[in-house]
């Protein structure tokens, strides 16, 4: 069991695909966890934190219909409708932030 999967563990929610999903819901429970880029997470406006979602110069087009983005859309709208829109935060963190994916 990956250390990702462990993280959601902890929310009794479970990846559907653990290599490209970065979200989960647990529809009993009424949980839904997202995983978050730590160096994505934006603290300079007090006392809210914002999240981009893309890197820098990075095209939208180019990953807003990939599966796992499509998935925790579904996730964030689940959340929306059954929990309020809360849901719960495991933070990563990329071994090197400025690496391109290839």
């Amino acid at each position: 069991m990956s250390i990702l999967s462990e993280a959601f563990g902890f929310f009794d929610t479970k990846l559907r695909n653990a290599r490209l999903d970065l979200s989960a819901r647990n529809e009993a429970d009424k949980t839904v966890v997202l995983a978050l880029w730590r160096d994505r997470l934006d603290y300079s406006r007090k006392p809210a934190v914002s999240y981009r979602l893309q890197r820098n110069g990075e095209e939208v087009a180019t990953w807003i219909d990939m599966p796992g983005n499509r998935a925790r859309l579904a996730d964030l709208q689940w959340a929306r409708e059954h929990c309020e829109g809360c849901f719960r935060v495991v933070v990563i963190e990329a071994t090197d932030p400025t690496a391109e994916r290839g």
